[in-house]
């Protein structure tokens, strides 16, 4: 429910890190929202932090790619990103799947 709450909100780099309430969210901001709304994280967390967070591999219902620059998320076989869609709204839930070369794999813990 979390995810669904910002899923169109603007995108614009750096939003939701100083505070998990902002008006427009990147990509971690993102997640760190959706996570942070469903109890399993206290503080925003960068791309690079996401990509050490979790357990490594697949998870059974959330998977979390991650690098330096980017993540998103897969939960019941959506993929919530940023990227991949044109406009302001540049943002959240896709179909479409994307390249997962370059990125870490992780899940939250039990998930």
């Amino acid at each position: 429910s979390g995810a669904n709450a910002i899923a169109h909100f603007p995108y614009v780099y750096g939003g939701g890190h100083a505070s998990f309430i902002d008006s427009a969210y990147d990509c971690s901001g993102s997640l760190s929202y959706a996570f942070a709304a469903g109890g399993i994280l206290r503080r925003t967390m960068t791309s690079g932090e996401l990509a050490d967070w979790g357990e490594p591999g697949q998870g059974k219902w959330i998977t979390i790619f991650a690098n330096d620059t980017h993540t998103f998320m897969y939960m019941g076989g959506l993929r919530f990103d940023t990227s991949g869609r044109a406009g302001p709204l540049g943002s959240r839930w896709q179909t479409a799947p994307r390249s997962l070369a370059g990125f870490t794999v992780r899940h939250p813990k039990g998930l």
